[in-house]
Formats: C-alpha cells, sequence, structure tokens
C-alpha cells in the first residue's frame, strides 16, 4: 500500500518470486534525532509513510476512490529506541501508529481563480455507505480494533462547506455502527478544532489532552519487552548459555550440553561436600554428649510416656512433622537451583520493560489534512511519548510537559512532516505554509504561545489567491525570523 514502485517491479518480483532484488520506494517523510532524558541516549524516529492509492494534490483529490481509498492517507510512525538492555542483549523500544485521511465519503470541491475556498460537493454515488464501510474495513484488518475517527471539521459556518460534510459523516458513522457488533463499532469523535482554537486564553494541548488520553487508554502502544517477548526467549537463553559455558563461542548443542552438565555438578558437588561437613559435625558433637545421653533417654521415655496420655497429642505431632518436612524441601530448593532456572533466565533487575501491543488506531481528518490535522497529530505523539518513556522505564510517570526541551524536539519533528507533507499536497510554497515554518521557527515564548499564534493566523493559508493579505504578512514573518 506504501509502496510506489509496487507496479512497475511487480512482473520481476514474479518472476524470480522473491523480493530481494527490489528496492520499494516510499513516499512521505523521515526524520531521526538523538536526545537525552536524564542522562540517558534515546533516539526519535518519525515516519510518515504516503499511500499510493487515490493520492493528488490539494481540491484534484478528495474523498473515496471507487475501490474504497481514501485521498492523501498518509500513516505516521513513532519510535522511540532506549538501546540495548543489559540484562537480556535485545533491543528495548517503543512506538505508535496513527493515520490521517480525507473523509471517507463520495465528495468533490472545484477550485477556480475567483473561489478560494469552493463549495463542498456531495455526491449521492453510495447511500448505503459501501465504500465507506470498505475504508473501515481495511482500517481494521491492518491495525485492529477499535479505530477511533477523530473529526475536526466545523461545526458552525455561515457558507455551509466543512458543516455538510461533519453531518454526512456522522450519519455514515451512525449507519455502519447500527449494523456492527459492539466490539467491532467505530469509536466517532466530533470535534471543532477552529470553534476551540479562536476562544480566548484557549490552549489547545490542555483541551485536547482528555481525547488523547481516551485514546491513547482504548488503543495502547506498541512497547518491546525482551523479558516478556517469546520471539526473543530463544535468544536470551542462547546468550546467558553462551556466556555460561566453557566454549561459548562456538554456541553448538554440545557445547551447551556440556556446560549444563558441568553447572549441575557443581551444585551435586557442593551439596555433597556440605552434606559431609554436617554428618562431622553430628559425630563430634554426639561423642562430647556421649556421657550425659543415657539420663536424657530415661527422661525423654517417660515424657513421650505422659504426652500420649493426653487427647489429641498423636494428631498434632503428625501435623508438626509434615510441616518440617515442607520446610526441608523449601530449603534444599533454595540450596540447590534447577539449572533452568540459572542458565535460562535474565538477570534480576529493579524495572523490567513488559511487552505491549497497540490494537487499533487513531484516524483524524479535517478538510485538507494539514494544518488541524497536524497540531491534533502532535498533541497525541507527546502524549504517546509520556507512555513511551514510562513504558520503557525513563519516566516514573506518563507526563512529559510541553514546555520541556523534549517536547520542542518533538514539535520541531512533527513540524517538518508538516511542512513536507503540505508541498507534497499543495505543491507549492504558499502562504500557509511560509506562516507555518515561520511560527513554528520563532523561538520567542514558550510552545503554547507558538501554537495559539500558529492557529489564530492558519486560517490566511486557506487562501491562495489573496496576494494582497498574503503578502506583507509573509514579509512580517521573514523579518521577525
Amino acid at each position: 500500500m506504501f509502496v510506489w514502485n509496487a507496479y512497475l517491479t511487480r512482473p520481476l518480483r514474479a518472476t524470480i518470486n522473491s523480493t530481494r532484488w527490489t528496492l520499494p520506494l516510499i513516499h512521505g517523510y523521515w526524520e531521526q534525532r538523538q536526545v537525552s532524558v536524564f542522562g540517558r541516549q534515546l533516539t526519535m524516529t518519525l515516519l510518515a509513510r504516503r499511500s499510493r492509492h487515490f493520492a493528488g494534490t490539494r481540491f484534484r483529490k478528495r474523498g473515496l476512490s471507487a475501490q474504497g481509498f481514501v485521498a492523501n492517507e498518509v500513516e505516521t510512525e513513532q519510535i522511540i529506541d532506549a538501546g540495548i538492555d543489559w540484562a537480556t542483549g535485545q533491543p528495548l523500544w517503543a512506538a505508535m501508529v496513527q493515520v490521517r485521511g480525507s473523509v471517507p465519503l463520495f465528495w468533490s470541491q472545484q477550485a477556480t481563480p475567483l473561489s478560494p475556498k469552493p463549495d463542498v460537493l456531495l455526491q449521492q454515488f453510495d447511500p448505503i455507505y459501501e465504500k465507506t464501510a470498505s475504508h473501515f474495513a481495511d482500517l481494521k484488518r491492518r491495525y485492529g480494533n477499535p479505530i477511533i475517527a477523530l473529526n475536526l471539521l466545523k461545526s458552525k459556518e455561515r457558507r455551509l462547506r466543512e458543516v455538510l460534510l461533519r453531518r454526512e459523516y456522522a450519519a455514515a458513522v451512525a449507519l455502519l455502527n447500527a449494523a456492527a457488533p459492539t466490539d467491532q463499532q467505530i469509536i466517532y469523535i466530533p470535534w471543532d478544532f477552529q470553534k476551540h482554537a479562536k476562544q480566548p486564553g484557549a490552549n489547545i494541548l490542555l483541551e485536547i489532552n482528555s481525547i488523547m488520553e481516551l485514546c491513547l487508554n482504548t488503543s495502547g502502544i506498541y512497547v518491546h519487552g525482551p523479558a516478556s517477548c517469546t520471539s526473543c526467549q530463544p535468544a536470551i537463553q542462547q546468550r546467558l548459555r553462551t556466556k555460561l559455558g566453557p566454549a561459548g563461542a562456538q554456541g553448538t548443542q554440545q557445547q551447551q550440553q556440556g556446560a549444563s552438565e558441568q553447572q549441575q555438578q557443581h551444585w551435586q558437588d557442593t551439596a555433597k561436600q556440605q552434606q559431609e561437613t554436617s554428618t562431622q559435625q553430628q559425630q563430634e558433637q554426639r561423642q562430647q554428649e556421649e556421657p550425659q545421653q543415657a539420663s536424657d533417654e530415661q527422661q525423654q521415655q517417660q515424657e513421650q510416656i505422659e504426652l500420649q496420655q493426653i487427647p489429641g497429642h498423636q494428631a498434632q505431632q503428625q501435623q508438626l512433622k509434615g510441616f518440617k518436612q515442607q520446610q526441608h524441601k523449601q530449603l534444599q530448593t533454595q540450596l540447590s537451583p534447577p539449572l533452568a532456572a540459572t542458565s535460562a533466565a535474565p538477570k534480576q533487575r529493579h524495572f523490567a520493560p513488559q511487552t505491549q501491543l497497540q490494537r487499533g488506531v487513531l484516524r483524524t481528518n479535517c478538510i485538507d489534512c494539514l494544518d488541524r490535522t497536524n497540531v491534533v497529530q502532535f498533541a497525541y505523539g507527546l502524549a504517546a511519548f509520556g507512555r513511551q518513556l514510562s513504558a520503557l522505564g525513563v519516566l516514573d510517570h506518563s507526563g512529559v510537559d510541553s514546555d520541556s526541551s523534549i517536547a520542542f524536539q518533538l514539535m520541531e519533528m512533527y513540524e517538518g512532516m508538516g511542512h513536507t507533507l503540505a508541498l507534497q499536497v499543495r505543491g507549492g510554497n504558499n502562504m500557509a505554509l511560509v506562516s507555518e515554518k515561520s511560527i513554528f521557527r520563532r523561538h520567542i515564548g514558550n510552545l503554547k504561545n507558538r501554537l495559539a499564534f500558529l492557529l489564530n493566523l492558519m486560517w490566511f493559508g486557506n487562501s491562495e489567491s489573496n496576494v494582497v493579505v498574503q503578502k506583507p504578512l509573509v514579509s512580517s514573518f521573514i523579518d521577525c525570523a
């Protein structure tokens, strides 16, 4: 789906029955940065893969195709690499995936020089939303359940454009959920981005944080914990056996068996030596106590006769004998641990990351899937970033301060991704690109002020032909950058 030369290389791959001799080409964005969090080195990677199905420029590709693919679908993956786990020798990393795409309906827009914001044309080619269902079924096949559809379209307009799509989208999801089981239904969240952004003193990150946490609690993130990963167990056992064996570099089965026998013989010799020492000490003690032994035996016999006359004494003695035998077995287990526990288990440590799987995905859309969608995807990435660090043992909590330097690093990565995707979709350095890039690069104020400034000026970028407004605004950004 994301390999753009799949059609050209298909005959070669079919002939040789292999993908080894073809290089898959992916269109989108990639960036990787080295950061330090409390002295621990991390590698942050941000990937954006554009779908090759129904891709195109702005206004020319909208909605759904006849095959059920949405326009300009992009899969975004955020990966945090924490290096190698010292106990198991396996990599520690966590990932999160989210997608963006056009509104999954049949609609279009006809752009003209006299109409910078063309009307939305809804086409009633699919009254029962069959292709919309096909699109969500494809998302479930790729990412699992549940699918969270976050709709950022406007809820109120003077001239109805986005409101039409919002209503139709809600009706489509309601119809699909009515015919689906409870555990297969789509989680639909309408959230008017522009309405919240225009409120006085609005803070988008704080207002949308509750929705981001809800989505993360529903779908989760992927965490690779080697100690609890079944796929890593053979490699972990091989590594530990190699370190215990006399010739572990060879790694053969005979050498592993020889190392196991040697370790077992060591525990047997130790137990035998302890038993001999204990026996010798007992003999010496008996020799010293022989003069007093006779009198003690007579006294014990007399006490036994008196105790047997007490009712219930024999049952208590049997219970005490069983308890002593159980204690003896536990002591033997501690003194002579089995070979499997010593050769296959990783070393004990204070914190061991546990393997987690992401089930489901967050799907975000606005009308262009660029400016508003990019801001919300950054908010989701920031919330997921805290959980990734917590799952890897870097932080003891799942929150990252939006004013921290690590949040600025992540913001710049999402800024670069949004700028690159806008170039690919819009096809030029228009006003929205210049304003967005300039605002993110202004190192004044904190992150909240930058986002608020961006949201207040974002509507200028939607009017590409308004040169009277754009030209002085672009000049002001260039002068103050």
